[in-house]
């Protein structure tokens, strides 16, 4: 609000302050923001921005008192920010963007102010390159990150242009929002050149009006650079573009709205009556559109339900819809959702693996099998497949074959209690007791409070004499 005031000046200070105001009103209230806020994973989004918010609060003051005690401040408030979530990355090149409006700490074409302001910001710089390197080393340990064998360069430039453009219709209007948008691979060629125009339009008109009206510049550079790390130039998931992702960027829209409205206004006779007047409805019509929104975030059912309604192709949608009917006993609907899903993506491995399930379940257990068999041509490494692939075969007495497939799984995902308990199972059906107890234990380490392994291990115990400690695991269990 100081800062709109000095810009404004002081007869406008009101202005500036609304503007401030309906900024965070825009934030709070738009309904891109509801799966950051009600999806429970996404935690980490509120938590971030938080930081996120208390870094800037706390560079201002640096601003304004300089000194290393308000430093370590900023540096510590943006740590805890990469903590919960590497979406900060960018906050070093946002607050170059703020010295410039409304800090003005440089000026247009002044390298030297903003060479220092650049040296000043370096211990930020050098956390955010450390963060990022991480995360994406993570990502690519746990094969999250898409290679360029699957989705080409120019298919992920182009996704980018597309999603920017998707991102800033969806602000204005914010119809058609589901959990997750499949990725097409290639855009339609018209939809991709409309989006290209935009943003460089945008750009073009923001870097032409940079000195009379540099808010413009700021806020567009906002939201493109936050963008940066998830609009899929480095592509993690087999999403397009996501919601949650503009949980910070669209602060950048929001400014060059807002202030650019309170412009045109100025100096008009009845410009703040129309500015209140305009805000109020945006921001009514957009509270009914979220409260509509986070209806939809009630349970499974229904936000998989609306996504397929909103979206074309939707594969994980179907998958985590049959998982969601599975779950409340309506096998008949889940598996119809699993096919649909294979028929979209016919290498979708998941719902190989949950059609199998179910089919086992409902005594089929050959046609089950080859859906997990052809779940693991798909991807030989499903940990999933091969532990519900040695129940199968334990059931049927085939307890070697099972015992090869809950050792493989174990290679894979040694940390698993529930594998390691299934695999004493078997071990104990073919009289390898010694075996069978080194595993109970292991699961057990792993989950002290399993009952079953607890319950299981007794009864080897039992088997082999040791009476006194098969008692203590039974009365564990």
């Amino acid at each position: 609000c100081q800062y709109s005031a000095a810009f404004f000046g002081s007869q406008w200070y009101d202005r500036g302050a609304l503007a401030a105001v309906f900024v965070a009103a825009l934030f709070a209230v738009h309904p891109l923001h509801v799966e950051s806020v009600a999806w429970v994973a996404e935690r980490k989004d509120v938590l971030s921005a938080f930081f996120w918010m208390l870094t800037i609060g706390a560079y201002v003051r640096y601003v304004h008192h300089p000194g290393l005690p308000r430093y370590l401040a900023v540096l510590l408030a943006f740590i805890l920010g990469l903590l919960a979530k590497p979406m900060l990355v960018s906050l070093p090149f946002v607050l170059l963007l703020l010295d410039y409006w409304p800090l003005r700490r440089f000026r247009f074409g002044q390298l030297s102010g903003l060479s220092r302001l650049i040296v000043e910001k370096v211990p930020l710089f050098i956390f955010s390159g450390v963060s990022a390197l991480v995360t994406f080393l993570v990502q690519k340990n746990s094969e999250a990150v898409m290679s360029l064998e699957f989705l080409s360069a120019g298919m992920r430039l182009t996704n980018a242009f597309v999603s920017y453009a998707a991102y800033v219709v969806k602000a204005f209007w914010p119809t058609g929002l589901a959990i997750f948008y499949p990725h097409p691979g290639a855009w339609p060629i018209w939809q991709v050149v409309w989006s290209v125009l935009l943003v460089v339009g945008v750009t073009v008109c923001a870097v032409a009006c940079i000195r009379r009206y540099p808010y413009c510049i700021v806020g567009w550079l906002w939201y493109l650079g936050t963008l940066i790390p998830v609009i899929g130039l480095v592509q993690v998931g087999s999403q397009s573009m996501a919601d949650r992702y503009t949980y910070i960027p669209l602060i950048g829209l929001f400014i060059v709205v807002v202030w650019g409205v309170a412009d045109l206004l100025r100096g008009w006779r009845y410009g703040r009556a129309v500015g209140v007047a305009v805000a109020a409805a945006a921001l009514s019509a957009l509270m009914v559109v979220t409260w509509f929104q986070v209806q939809r975030w009630r349970d499974s059912i229904t936000i998989f339900t609306h996504a397929l309604k909103v979206t074309e192709g939707n594969y994980l949608a179907h998958n985590n819809l049959g998982m969601a009917l599975k779950e409340i006993d309506r096998p008949g609907q889940a598996k119809g959702h699993f096919r649909a899903a294979i028929n979209i993506k016919p290498n979708y491995a998941p719902a190989y693996n949950n059609l199998g399930y179910l089919l086992t379940r409902e005594g089929k257990t050959e046609e089950g099998m080859q859906f997990y068999l052809k779940a693991l041509q798909i991807r030989a490494d499903n940990v999933d497949v091969l532990f519900n692939l040695g129940e199968t075969l334990a059931s049927q007495g085939r307890i070697d074959e099972a015992i090869v497939s809950y050792r493989e799984a174990l290679r894979l995902k040694p940390e698993s209690s529930v594998v390691h308990n299934n695999l004493a199972v078997a071990l104990t059906k073919k009289g390898r007791l010694n075996e069978a107890a080194s595993e109970y234990r292991e699961a057990l380490r792993l989950k002290p409070d399993h009952a079953g392994a607890h319950n299981n291990l007794a009864m080897v115990l039992a088997d082999q004499g040791h009476l006194k400690e098969a008692i203590t695991h039974f009365r564990e269990a």
